[in-house]
């Protein structure tokens, strides 16, 4: 048996899954298997995947299922995974060639149930545009991890986590059928059932922003919000903690709701802008942004949002 099963969603990604093969086959360790599950690819992944992979060394299967979404993807993965250690890696990602020596090495030293790692996040062209690691290793019960996650204070992407598959699946932990926010809860459900989180200094994992990307949940559609906000949700309905509801419901959601405000204002489309603020929730979410000298930005931007939103109203383009 094998002792990491690294898992690999994709749909459409001729163009960017060679990078991340790559930097599986420049990795320090060999005991892993890949899993591609390919989500109704129609252009040439396929062929890029065999050409790329011929003569690597690990051992990696493809296997095809109708388009139904990252999240569906990844589930079929985790049921083919042989591998001890279970890890995620988009097909427009990349990960440090001793990405999965360093953390794997982290859950026999300590008996974790998950390591976690720093990540940076750059443009297609390699531009670095934030990066984000912990100042000092740490190692936290589950409970704590995930309000430090929920709270922002602990950040994680699918790339930056490494799980024992024991856990999901003793757990029954599987992502929900969403095209966007389907990362969040699988992650909060898999911090709040373990017992010790390893958080690793090291940047080993580089996400790529790309907009066409599977994973990506950054358009501004008004689906796109509404979908995203009822994950967020079932977060306090899986794990039914009142602790955790009040952060999602008082921190997590107001701060999603004003990200997803400045994109669909930058879009600068009136009709959109409408509907948007028409949406139930929206504003009641954006006033429960409270002042605190660490969210100053945060606080002043929302109360800007209010005002047009005020403006707006005056002017008759949105209904009471």
């Amino acid at each position: 048996m094998v002792k990491i099963s690294v898992i690999m969603p994709v749909f459409n990604g001729a163009k960017t899954i060679v990078s991340s093969l790559n930097s599986l086959q420049l990795q320090t360790y060999d005991d892993f298997e890949v899993i591609i599950v390919n989500d109704g690819s129609t252009d040439n992944t396929l062929d890029v995947v065999h050409s790329t992979l011929k003569y690597s060394k690990f051992e990696w299967k493809i296997i095809n299922v109708p388009h139904r979404g990252p999240g569906a993807a990844r589930n079929i993965g985790i049921k083919k995974a042989r591998g001890n250690l279970i890890y995620f890696l988009d097909s427009d990602d990349k990960i440090k060639p001793n990405a999965l020596e360093a953390m794997s090495s982290k859950f026999k030293e300590h008996n974790i149930d998950i390591v976690v790692c720093g990540f940076t996040i750059s443009t297609s062209n390699g531009k670095i545009i934030k990066q984000f690691h912990p100042k000092s290793a740490a190692i936290l019960d589950g409970y704590s991890a995930l309000v430090k996650y929920l709270k922002g204070e602990l950040k994680i992407v699918m790339g930056s986590i490494m799980i024992k598959r024991s856990l999901i699946k003793n757990k029954n932990i599987y992502f929900p059928p969403t095209y966007h926010g389907e990362d969040i809860l699988f992650v909060s459900n898999t911090l709040y059932n373990s017992n010790k989180v390893y958080v690793l200094r090291d940047i080993l994992f580089e996400y790529i922003s790309n907009i066409q990307s599977l994973s990506s949940y950054k358009n501004t559609s008004l689906r796109t919000y509404t979908e995203y906000i009822k994950t967020l949700k079932s977060i306090s309905t899986s794990i039914n903690n009142r602790e955790i509801t009040n952060i999602v419901l008082q921190e997590k959601i107001p701060k999603a709701t004003l990200s997803s405000s400045i994109q669909v204002l930058k879009k600068k489309d009136i009709n959109l802008v409408v509907n948007f603020f028409k949406y139930p929730h929206v504003i009641g979410s954006l006033r429960l942004i409270k002042f605190k000298p660490s969210n100053f930005e945060e606080w002043i931007l929302s109360r800007i949002i209010l005002s047009l939103y005020k403006i707006m109203n005056n002017k008759k383009h949105i209904g009471n």
